[in-house]
């Protein structure tokens, strides 16, 4: 087909909406290859290494965790909104005895973990802390999905989520 031909959709001459058309695709078809970058920007499962495991990451969503878990296995109501999909996934390839998860974020924070032993959830570890933290004993070996979710609907907070395991007196290994 000549570039000056009608195309059947169009009245005139369309030279300028085929170009239009053909620059259009190119953002486009960046985003489809970008996307899935984005949603797997933590993908990369969290290994205890020394008993210590750090990561960072972007609170964000509107979906509902209690929609999603309800109540935890202590019957804590699982509060506050993140993405439908996990921020973290970590993996035990070994039990462990206790472990620390804390959110850092200067925000009001919430976590979920889904783990082997069933769902945990946490708001504030105490009346003057906005981030959330989970501090359990016997995690056994397998993987835990975590979300880091906001308190209030759309907030967006940068935090860093730390992981450890105490040592017996009480302080995490570093």
């Amino acid at each position: 087909m000549p570039l000056t031909q009608k195309i059947p959709w169009t009245n005139r001459r369309s030279l300028p909406l085929r170009r239009l058309v053909r620059l259009s695709t190119i953002p486009i078809a960046a985003w489809i290859f970008v996307l899935p970058a984005i949603a797997q920007e933590n993908a990369e499962p969290i290994t205890l290494s020394e008993g210590t495991a750090q990561v960072r990451g972007v609170t964000a969503g509107d979906y509902s965790l209690t929609a999603l878990a309800g109540r935890d296995r202590r019957r804590r109501l699982c509060l506050g909104y993140g993405s439908a999909e996990p921020n973290h996934t970590l993996v035990l390839s070994n039990p462990a005895r206790r472990l620390q998860v804390a959110v850092e974020s200067g925000g009001d924070t919430t976590l979920l973990i889904q783990g082997p032993q069933g769902i945990d959830c946490n708001d504030n570890p105490g009346h003057n802390q906005l981030d959330a933290a989970v501090d359990y004993s016997d995690w056994p070996k397998g993987t835990y999905r975590i979300w880091v979710g906001s308190f209030s609907r759309g907030d967006r907070l940068n935090y860093t989520l730390r992981i450890s395991e105490p040592t017996p007196s009480g302080n995490s290994r570093r």
